[in-house]
């Protein structure tokens, strides 16, 4: 008789959804494999970006871009087309439509499971710890043999703001005036609800640079050119000297955003070849301002934005927003993720440390992957190991060589079974 391989996955926002899908794919048909998933707010993929049936805020990447399957690039586009919907390879989705797409692939995959005789259970609770014993992990007194780690998004947490993530109170604000604090995607977002509530005349967007994200240019989505940096050029160079070249080498084409692509595919082998210290400082220094350039707005949310600012209702201001803090309006927090481990209000997050099942980071930003055999970690919380690692690409890449590790696990047991038979 086969033993029976069960697999934990804890969290089933979009990290957990695609390593759901991937692993429900690759699973033979006569694999006995038992998944429990385990999700407090049981939200079927969608987790914070993708919740609510929202047709206000965009995707800021065009749908071909936006495949859930790094081996089938238009599953995505295929998906919208069988769905009813009219959207072009170019065009910007509303959050609301990809969270449905996601939630039917983790449905699809329930239903691949079942004609594969794979066992799945939805367990509505949420973590707070796990131990290992010998090769085995204990989730709430059950054993498994590998475990999914995917914690998901952590906001920066400051009292008395309202989380970009709260839509619903934003858009009950009653206040003439707003405070953002941040400039950055979020806060595009969260203008777009603002200017759905005619209660609000102004708003302030306090950022360290002041500077809203670069707008998207559809006419080079498709242009593909080598990088115009690599590995050669960052090894045992100093960032400083990386960047002046970037730099320049952007500036010699026809359109910086091509100079931009043109790394994306490369993005964590030119971050692993930095130096530690150099990570450091390039998150100390460089993000915020590399992200207006690296994270662009989607065209039709730049034009509300703009229209916002042209009509003297939106804006920019440099400075810090602690100065800002005491301010008697309603503030919005748009700072963006919590990457300082210590800031973190997770207990799971906070076990798992202190047990040396999850380190953090090299850096001191967010966390390693795991050294302990058959414990994955798909999180945002990798960026200071990876560099790229809170967008699709690198999430459906990673979410797919986790899934070969434990498939292949099978295969390997299943060999074993056959010759002790």
């Amino acid at each position: 008789m086969l033993k029976v391989k069960k697999i934990a996955i804890v969290g089933l926002g979009y990290s957990g959804a695609l390593c759901f899908a991937n692993i429900a794919r690759k699973f033979q048909f006569t694999s006995n494999v038992q998944i429990d998933i385990f999700d407090k707010s049981y939200s079927m993929g969608r987790g914070l970006a993708y919740k609510k049936q929202d047709f206000t805020r965009l995707l800021n990447v065009p749908a071909f871009r936006m495949s859930a399957f790094p081996d089938n690039q238009y599953h995505f586009l295929n998906w919208l087309q069988n769905n009813g919907y009219s959207y072009e390879e170019c065009d910007f989705v509303p959050r609301g439509i990809y969270g449905n797409y996601i939630e039917s692939i983790v449905m699809e995959s329930v239903k691949l499971c079942k004609i594969k005789n794979i066992g799945v259970h939805f367990i509505p609770c949420e973590v707070f710890d796990i131990s290992k014993n010998d090769e085995k992990f204990t989730i709430l007194g059950k054993k498994y043999d590998h475990v999914i780690y995917c914690p998901g998004n952590f906001a920066k947490k400051i009292n008395g703001m309202i989380s970009c993530f709260n839509e619903e109170s934003i858009a009950n604000i009653a206040n003439d005036n707003v405070i953002i604090f941040g400039s950055g995607l979020s806060m595009i977002d969260t203008c777009i609800t603002l200017a759905n509530n005619p209660k609000v005349k102004k708003i302030f967007a306090i950022s360290r640079h002041g500077r809203l994200p670069e707008i998207h240019k559809p006419q080079y989505f498709k242009t593909k050119i080598p990088p115009v940096i690599t590995e050669k050029d960052v090894k045992n160079a100093r960032l400083s000297k990386i960047m002046r070249k970037f730099r320049q080498k952007c500036q010699d084409l026809e359109d910086w955003r091509i100079g931009f692509d043109s790394i994306r595919p490369i993005m964590q082998d030119l971050w692993l070849s930095l130096n530690i210290k150099d990570r450091g400082r390039f998150f100390a220094k460089l993000y915020s301002i590399f992200s207006v350039y690296r994270h662009r707005m989607p065209n039709p949310q730049a034009n509300i934005v703009n229209n916002l600012i042209k009509n003297g209702v939106l804006q920019i201001v440099k400075g810090d927003y602690r100065e800002f803090i005491n301010a008697e309006i309603p503030k919005i927090n748009c700072l963006g993720l919590e990457m300082n481990v210590d800031k973190i209000d997770d207990k799971l997050l906070h076990n798992l440390v202190s047990k040396k099942i999850v380190k953090k980071s090299k850096t001191n930003i967010g966390i390693m992957q795991s050294e302990i055999d058959n414990f994955h970690i798909m999180s945002p919380l990798l960026i200071g190991e990876m560099g790229e690692i809170i967008a699709v690409p690198e999430l459906r890449q990673m979410a797919n060589e986790i899934s070969d590790i434990i498939a292949a696990s099978d295969s390997i047991d299943m060999n074993i079974n056959k010759k002790a038979q």
